[in-house]
């Protein structure tokens, strides 16, 4: 078949064979693609296309032709499941392909589909969609964080709700429904207009009804619960309402029941996230070597993750290292590690073994270093801020996994919180222990508890006023599906602890932590004496132990 056939097929609409891929074209691929604009290989090889997304069941090329620009999605047949799922439905990109058209039917603006395609020859198998690019957009969560001033912040989160109780009027059901899944464009006015993305699985039928909508904009809430606050969410809500047309008393109760399902869906997202730095996936890689093995983030750097696979001790014995701790059960250094945005300050840190039989321990139990790992990725997809863990090693041994070396990013410019409170007076001291409060609120509230919550391991940093806690030395944390009260009172003791010295942490002060701990403002102050008590107990219990034991209080 000649170019020229071709080409009258495209404009025809009619199904044409490029590369062993059959391709179907919507009425704007059929005026715009032509035939050598389907040559994905050629693309790659004259530098035209370029990787946006990556994982193990789609790639994302960003194609830039003649005149205009393409976004063409390989969608990879993974696993068992995608492969029975193909032979009772039809591929993914044609889903999207044919999805999209629906969507602009009921006048909700997405990506436009130019065509699809996958092999003529294979019922099972890869799937490729491309769409036109929409200039000028953006992902929400960044225009949202990174690109807006307050003003233009509210603007769009008022707009956002009138968007979702639009969606759902039209009854779109997108069941991966977050803010990496909305684009945002302005048009020429400066208006934001969104526009949803990856739909393959959207369903769409009659007008939501209250309870789908609260399930839906539950699983959208899970993003925002973590970076937004209150004054945010409650706009986007009365824009939702009354975009729906809800009647006020009865919107109340429904907004607090999609913060409460929220907290629920992100608990249980949290514990299918928790086990996934052990794998191989698009974040984490298993290493290994003759010395040593154990796990890495993908984005460290290949020649830094085979020194320290050769030997995991060579950056204590280089140049210019500084140590800032050696013991008899820790080693601790601070080196500098080439990353892909550039060299960065981190924190190497040696686990030694207090006992002859921690080797053959470590072969049935999660040694202090693997915990570390671990939490420090559990402690970070919660919202929370810790050092990055980037690499977790254990020598290898005869009777098991020996020394533990953890490789995580360092906080620059952090202040012990005791000291760092000294500091401040007046409002700023204040608002400093509200946030401490808030913070380890929703600590406790995600699941965990950590038994050595003392001030040394909380840093904060202060940049342009805003004040953000860290946590490290993670090793005590652990996870509970939900913490007892009991629990939460013995944390707060240690941390009250640390305070026992510091002469200006007055009594006021620790009524205001626990007032923003226990969040008087939104349900009320019943019950705070009864924790006051509680915590008050367990401080006296913790410096009785300590002078019985002789250890002095830190």
């Amino acid at each position: 078949m000649n170019l020229a056939s071709v080409q009258m097929r495209i404009n025809t609409g009619q199904a044409i064979i490029v590369d062993g891929l059959r391709w179907r074209f919507s009425a704007a691929g059929q005026k715009l693609l032509q035939p050598e604009h389907l040559r994905l290989h050629e693309h790659l090889a004259n530098g035209l296309a370029s990787v946006v997304k990556h994982g193990l069941h789609r790639t994302v090329y960003h194609v830039k032709l003649d005149g205009f620009s393409i976004f063409w999605k390989h969608c990879r047949i993974n696993g068992i499941g995608s492969y029975l799922r193909q032979w009772i439905r039809p591929p993914k990109a044609r889903l999207e392909f044919d999805r999209s058209r629906m969507l602009a039917e009921r006048g909700i603006a997405t990506i436009e589909p130019l065509a699809w395609g996958k092999h003529w020859y294979r019922h099972c198998g890869p799937s490729h969609l491309i769409t036109r690019e929409l200039k000028g957009g953006v992902p929400l969560f960044s225009a949202l964080v990174d690109q807006i001033n307050g003003a233009n912040r509210r603007e769009i989160t008022a707009q956002l709700g009138r968007y979702l109780a639009r969606l759902h009027e039209a009854g779109v059901l997108h069941p991966d429904l977050h803010p990496g899944n909305i684009l945002v464009v302005r048009d020429s006015a400066g208006e934001p207009r969104f526009h949803l993305l990856d739909i393959h699985n959207i369903a769409i039928g009659q007008p939501l009804n209250m309870r789908s909508s609260i399930a839906n904009l539950a699983i959208f809430n899970r993003w925002f619960a973590l970076r937004t606050d209150r004054s945010d969410r409650n706009r986007f809500w009365k824009s939702y309402i009354s975009a729906r047309g809800m009647n006020s008393p009865c919107s109340r109760a429904m907004a607090r029941t999609v913060e409460t399902d929220t907290l629920t869906s992100n608990r249980k997202l949290w514990r299918d996230r928790d086990d996934r730095c052990w794998g191989d996936n698009r974040n984490f890689q298993p290493v290994r070597s003759r010395m040593a093995m154990g796990h890495a983030v993908k984005d460290i750097d290949p020649g830094v993750l085979r020194q320290l696979l050769a030997d995991p001790d060579s950056p204590f014995a280089a140049d210019g290292v500084r140590m800032l701790k050696e013991s008899e059960t820790s080693t601790v250094a601070e080196i500098t590690v080439p990353t892909p945005t550039g060299p960065r300050v981190m924190i190497y840190k040696r686990f030694l073994l207090k006992k002859a039989l921690a080797a053959p321990a470590n072969a049935v139990r999660m040694s202090a270093a693997l915990r570390s790992w671990q939490m420090g990725h559990a402690v970070h997809d919660r919202g929370l801020s810790t050092p990055r863990p980037w690499v977790v090693l254990h020598r290898r041994g005869r009777t098991g996994p020996r020394e533990g070396y953890l490789l995580c990013e360092k906080v620059v410019d952090a202040m012990d919180v005791c000291e760092f409170l000294k500091t401040l007076t007046g409002r700023a001291k204040w608002d400093a222990i509200a946030s401490l409060g808030r913070t380890l609120h929703h600590f406790h509230q995600s699941g965990l508890r950590h038994r050595d919550m003392k001030a040394a391991n909380l840093l904060v940093t202060s940049t342009n006023g805003s004040i953000r806690f860290h946590l490290i030395d993670l090793v005590g944390v652990r996870f509970l599906r939900d913490v007892p009260t009991a629990t939460r009172a013995r944390n707060l003791s240690r941390l009250n602890v640390s305070f026992l010295l510091n002469k200006s942490f007055t009594r006021s002060d620790r009524v205001r932590f626990l007032r923003a701990y226990l969040r008087w403002a939104l349900v009320g102050r019943h019950g705070w004496k009864a924790w006051w008590r509680l915590i008050d107990q367990a401080t006296r219990d913790k410096v009785e132990r300590n002078r019985q034991t002789g250890r002095l209080i830190a």
